[in-house]
């Protein structure tokens, strides 16, 4: 996440499977930083993972700014 608030670092970032659980815990993981990103984002989550509703993360994505899609 360090390069995706850096504009210097990437264009865009690209977040494949992206885990708003803990494997753990069923504790979301803060979705806060996603507030900092400075760059547009394209969002791959698995299709049968138990880390993270579709639901789940387009609520954390409208923590983001700037344009990102969730496929």
């Amino acid at each position: 996440m360090l390069a995706a608030s850096d504009l210097a670092l990437e264009d865009a970032s690209l977040l494949l499977s992206y885990p708003l659980h803990s494997l753990r815990k069923s504790v979301r993981l803060p979705a806060a930083h996603f507030s900092k990103l400075r760059t547009p984002a394209l969002f791959v989550p698995g299709a049968h993972k138990p880390r993270g509703s579709f639901a789940e993360m387009e609520s954390a994505l409208k923590l983001i700014a700037l344009p990102t899609a969730l496929i």
